[in-house]
C-alpha cells in the first residue's frame, strides 16, 4: 500500500506523479488508456458519426454499428486519410477544439468524459506535434481493437510544452506485450517514453 503526504492510501500512479512533481519541471495526470481514445474522438468525430448506410438504426445509438470492426476503416478510408493529413500538416487544432467543446459530455462508443477532462486532451492536442500523432492514431483508427489496451498511465507537460509519457510500475509488476505496443509506436513517432519503477521503500 501506498500512502500520500497527508496519510491517505492512494494507487501507485498518484505515488509517480508526486515524484515527477516534486522535479518543478512537469505537471503529471494518470490517463492511460482514455486519453488515446478522447484523441482520437477530438479528432474524427464527425467521420465516426458520418451517415453512411447501415452505420445506424437509430437515433440513440453511442456508436456506429460496424465500430471496433476493421470494416469501419474501410467504408470510411478516404475521409480518414485526409483527417490524418491535415493532421500531419498541423491543420487540426481549428477543428479538434471547436468538437471538444461542442460534444464534451455526449455519450460515445470511445471513452467516459469523466476519466480524461476536456482540458487535459486540449493541452495534449496543442504540444504533441502534428506528425507525430497522426502516426500514432492511424493504427488506433484501422484497428481499436488491437490498441484499446496499453497506453502509459500518466501523460506529463512541462512549462516549456514537453512532454513526457509514462509507464508507472509498483513493485512485481511487468510490461505487458500491450504496453510494448505503444512503447514501440510512441518511441518511433518522437515521443519521449519513460518507465517508471516505483520503490517501495523509497516512495
Amino acid at each position: 500500500r501506498f500512502f500520500d503526504e497527508d496519510g491517505n492510501e492512494c494507487d501507485v500512479e498518484t505515488v509517480a506523479i508526486r515524484c515527477y512533481e516534486k522535479s518543478g519541471e512537469y505537471r503529471g495526470v494518470h490517463v492511460e488508456n482514455d486519453l488515446p481514445a478522447a484523441l482520437v474522438a477530438a479528432c474524427f468525430w464527425d467521420i465516426i458519426f458520418m451517415d453512411l448506410d447501415g452505420a445506424f438504426l437509430h437515433a440513440f445509438q453511442s456508436g456506429p454499428l460496424d465500430w471496433g470492426e476493421p470494416a469501419f476503416y474501410l467504408h470510411r478510408i478516404d475521409a480518414i486519410q485526409q483527417r490524418l493529413s491535415e493532421i500531419r500538416e498541423g491543420r487540426h487544432m481549428d477543428r479538434c477544439l471547436d468538437i471538444l467543446k461542442a460534444k464534451a459530455g455526449i455519450v460515445n462508443p470511445l471513452f467516459s468524459w469523466n476519466q480524461v477532462s476536456t482540458e487535459i486532451v486540449k493541452q495534449t492536442l496543442l504540444n504533441w506535434p502534428g506528425a507525430s500523432l497522426a502516426d500514432c492514431l492511424e493504427p488506433v483508427i484501422q484497428d481499436t481493437g488491437s490498441w484499446k489496451r496499453g497506453f502509459p498511465d500518466l501523460i506529463l507537460f512541462s512549462p516549456r510544452g514537453e512532454i513526457i509519457i509514462s509507464e508507472v510500475k509498483g513493485p512485481g509488476d511487468k510490461v505487458s506485450p500491450a504496453q510494448s505496443m505503444w512503447f514501440d509506436l510512441l518511441l518511433r513517432n518522437g515521443m519521449s517514453v519513460e518507465l517508471c519503477n516505483v520503490d517501495a521503500n523509497q516512495a
